[in-house]
């Protein structure tokens, strides 16, 4: 529930906050943080796994490794 109150040129808008309690946000929150964090992982493995073999070689693994990383689930 929210109010619209108008105070001259100004608008304010009253969010209830007994509607959705503060810890349900901050749950969802974490979680939304969470799966952000997943599709970055997600996304960096699949652009390891796309490297040619040179630059593999310049960070200091091998192709065998860069895609037993990239063949991991997100949430590892």
């Amino acid at each position: 529930m929210t109010s619209l109150v108008k105070f001259g040129y100004y608008q304010i808008v009253l969010v209830k906050t007994d509607v959705i309690s503060p810890s349900v946000l901050g749950r969802l929150r974490a979680l939304l943080k969470r799966l952000n964090e997943y599709r970055e992982v997600s996304r960096q493995r699949r652009q390891l796994a796309k490297l040619p073999d040179y630059l593999l070689k310049d960070i200091g693994i091998n192709r065998a490794d860069a895609l037993k990383e990239a063949d991991k689930p997100f949430w590892k």
